[in-house]
């Protein structure tokens, strides 16, 4: 049985790294990932997400789209030693609408950060999606409980 791997950071929130040797192809991280993510009731959270797009990038404009609103770039650049520039964006979102914007991040194999907010602006989850070297998602320990959250997250790699 393979093993997830476990962290505290800085902020005092648990971290679970979801590497990618933890599922056997990207369907299966996919479904894991989204059962996971649902431990935590995103539904009711606002979220954050950050992201980098080329210029001849359609994630997005497919995003846009599917949240019916417009991205702020926060800064654009130009890669060394290419005429290609890339921009970092970020979006804002009902949690209800993450899926969505996951299962987009996925299709285009785009890195996504995101935070998810409660009502009095507490982030209470933040996590990586990244196609390279797997996911990451923190969670704050003060509004879920760390022992039935691992036991959880266990009873759902191991299915």
């Amino acid at each position: 049985m393979k093993k997830a791997k476990y962290h505290n950071n800085k902020k005092g929130m648990l971290g679970i790294h979801l590497d990618y040797y933890l599922f056997k192809d990207d369907a299966a991280e996919l479904k894991k990932t989204f059962e996971i993510l649902k431990l935590f009731s995103p539904d009711d959270l606002s979220v954050k997400c950050e992201f980098f797009v080329d210029e001849k990038d359609y994630f997005l404009d497919e995003v846009e789209l599917a949240l019916k609103c417009k991205a702020d770039i926060l800064f654009t650049r130009k890669k060394l030693l290419s005429k290609k520039t890339y921009s970092k964006v970020s979006v804002k979102f009902n949690g209800s609408l993450l899926y969505v914007v996951l299962e987009l991040a996925i299709k285009h194999v785009n890195t996504l950060e995101a935070k998810c907010f409660d009502i009095d602006n507490h982030i209470l989850i933040e996590f990586v999606i990244n196609d390279n070297d797997g996911s990451c998602i923190h969670f704050n320990t003060e509004k879920y409980n760390e022992e039935i959250v691992k036991r959880k997250i266990t009873q759902i790699l191991n299915d």
